[in-house]
């Protein structure tokens, strides 16, 4: 008996190589795609010269393209050459082989569904006799004639053309095109020629007292524009606002911030193609002035006196006592102080000596103490990190117990 396997066999790689020219002519129509809009962008850049923003737009989009079109053109053929989804049925190719050959018609595609049926469902010598016909017509016939190269031929010469042009114009034109396609694949960089000028952002202090005043300064060098643009951010309210600041007669950008409440960022943009001349970002730090909160002491005679302690407070500081009186001093900040004086003028006017007695802080609080040797006055001054108040304090008078405020 005349078996039909050879024939099904050559259908089924007929069928995988006209699977493999699918896979190949989504291959080489995404080449095509990808090379057009990669010619098409180059040919914009070099007339354009875009911006940075541009030429990331045009690479991120050659990128997506050449992802995009690939798995649109060739998933699935490729999912069919693997057989993972159906593709036509050997009866169905046999078909169109029959197509071709008017002697095959459809005896080919009978033949193979009578190979397949129940001996009990047909004669089998009629059977034999009509696969035995089908294999001695059909077994000389090329099935490849069901293949249509022409489009992935056409597919190729496109492509060939596109890649020969997005290759051949850089290559060709390194100066124009190759500049063009360098410009893009380096999207994140900028291309623009050096501003004719340079800001540099200075200011008064890197620190002010909180409702004080500061000045911010700008000077440029090269040839700078009338007017510049001063960002400035108070506080962390997230924003910058714009203020416009013209220069004056020394090329100097001038703005003062008067009242400050918080810390303040600011910093400075000059007009200059796509990007402008942006100087650093200057800080300024806004802090409290250190305040006396409460002064309390009391001034303790000689022991030889047998006088009790005298009080003192920031009501009544002045201090008349005896030489040899000491007066302890106990001092309340509104912040923590590092460091603490009490300052002792004495002496006659034209011959003042002046003595520093240093406190021992801690947190907000400090105390010290100082012994009267003579008349004079006495103050106290106490120190943060930024600076420093200075506390005045009463006139101290002996050994006479009359009272002089200063």
């Amino acid at each position: 008996m005349t078996s039909l396997e050879p024939l099904r066999r050559r259908l089924q790689t007929t069928s995988r190589a006209e699977h493999i020219l699918f896979v190949l002519n989504g291959l080489f129509t995404s080449a095509t795609i990808v090379s057009a809009v990669v010619v098409a962008f180059i040919i914009f850049e070099e007339f354009a010269h875009g911006s940075m923003q541009i030429r990331t737009a045009m690479w991120w989009a050659i990128v997506a393209t050449g992802i995009t079109s690939p798995l649109v053109l060739m998933t699935m053929p490729v999912l069919r050459l693997l057989g993972v989804i159906s593709s036509a049925s050997i009866e169905e190719l046999a078909l169109r082989v029959g197509r071709f050959y008017d002697d095959v018609g459809d005896r080919l595609c009978n033949a193979l569904q009578l190979e397949t049926t129940s001996a009990a469902l047909a004669s089998s010598s009629l059977r034999d006799a009509a696969i035995h016909a089908a294999h001695t017509v059909a077994a000389p016939k090329d099935f490849s004639v069901i293949i249509d190269r022409r489009p992935t031929r056409r597919a190729a010469i496109w492509a060939t053309f596109a890649l020969a042009l997005a290759l051949g114009l850089p290559a060709a034109l390194p100066h124009t095109f190759g500049a063009a396609w360098e410009r893009i694949v380096r999207y994140d960089e900028s291309f623009l020629p050096p501003p004719p000028y340079s800001l540099q952002i200075e200011t008064s202090d890197t620190s002010a007292m909180r409702g004080s005043s500061i000045r911010i300064a700008v000077t440029s060098q090269g040839t700078a524009p009338e007017s510049i643009t001063m960002f400035i951010r108070e506080g962390a309210s997230g924003r910058f606002a714009p203020f416009e600041v013209r220069r004056d007669t020394s090329g100097t950008y001038t703005y003062q911030i008067t009242g400050l409440q918080s810390d303040v960022a600011v910093y400075a943009r000059g007009a200059w193609l796509e990007t402008g001349v942006v100087t650093d970002t200057a800080m300024v730090r806004v802090y409290d002035r250190p305040l006396l909160r409460a002064m309390t002491g009391r001034v303790i005679p000689p022991s030889y006196t047998r006088l009790p302690p005298q009080a003192i407070d920031e009501g009544n500081a002045d201090v008349a006592a005896l030489v040899g009186s000491t007066v302890d001093l106990t001092i309340t900040a509104n912040k923590d102080i590092t460091s603490a004086d009490i300052v002792i003028v004495q002496g006659a006017e034209g011959a003042l000596d002046t003595i520093r007695v240093p406190m021992s802080p801690r947190g907000s609080v400090t105390t010290g103490r100082f012994t009267l040797t003579s008349s004079g006055t006495y103050h106290v001054e106490l120190r943060d990190n930024a600076t420093s108040l200075h506390a005045t304090g009463s006139t101290f008078v002996s050994p006479a117990l009359s009272r002089n405020s200063t």
